[in-house]
């Protein structure tokens, strides 16, 4: 498998290396937009000790195209969906640019930034971590 980012993915960080430490480390979540697109999201501590957040997608040509990656805001594990094996030697290739280049999901539709966009809010729209100070809730 191939790791691929979005240049949006790559604003916030620019060491593609640090997020696929991520990606080799963390154990994903499952996650869906409205319109029922899967996607991952990944939350680890990258080889800067520095805690990120990541959102995937498997394409059809079976490489996994992280379209988000940012300083980590929640985590938490579903285990429903197998998640892609990645490792810290897994190869990158080259960055994707939405505009120009057509990335197929498995489902057969097309990658846009439109999906990307809900895939992300439906990472952030996952309840952040479960407070010390109050068992059973989680912060935001």
């Amino acid at each position: 498998m191939k790791v691929r980012f979005t240049q949006a993915a790559r604003k916030r960080c620019k060491r593609r290396a640090h997020a696929r430490h991520v990606l080799a480390t963390a154990i994903p979540v499952s996650i869906e937009t409205s319109k029922g697109e899967p996607g991952w999201l990944y939350f680890g501590v990258d080889d800067r000790d520095t805690e990120l957040e990541i959102v995937a997608v498997e394409g059809a040509d079976g490489c996994l195209l992280v379209v988000h990656v940012m300083r980590s805001r929640s985590e938490g594990v579903d285990k429903k969906r197998t998640p892609p094996r990645i490792t810290t030697d897994t190869p990158i290739s080259p960055d994707v640019n939405l505009a120009t280049e057509e990335v197929l999901l498995p489902n057969g539709r097309r990658l846009t930034q439109e999906v990307v966009d809900e895939l992300v809010e439906a990472a952030h729209a996952t309840p952040g971590r479960p407070l010390l100070t109050a068992p059973g809730t989680h912060s935001l």
